[in-house]
């Protein structure tokens, strides 16, 4: 059953987030996919493990996070975080 967005359900900043780290880990996790196909290990290859991943999942979340917040003003109708509408 597909949920629809009423007036008061707008974009959720948790949800948008979740998906950003989500699509973060998988762009981190094909890009040590390409690394093992092609055989091309780095030098420092334990660290990477931890700052590709890590800068993924932040990156996504951060990035999904500022993209929807002004979509979620416009949508909602407000001119501030709190959801207050403007009069």
């Amino acid at each position: 059953m597909k949920t629809e967005l009423g007036p008061g359900q707008n974009w959720s900043f948790s949800r948008c987030a979740n998906h950003g780290t989500l699509i973060g880990l998988a762009a981190a996790a094909f890009h040590h996919i390409r690394h093992a196909i092609s055989s091309d290990i780095p030098e420092n290859f334990y660290r990477r493990i931890v700052r590709a991943p890590t800068a993924g999942v932040s990156g996504g979340a951060i990035l999904f996070a500022v993209i929807i917040a002004p979509m979620d003003r416009r949508l909602s109708g407000t001119d501030s975080p709190g959801g207050v509408r403007a009069q």
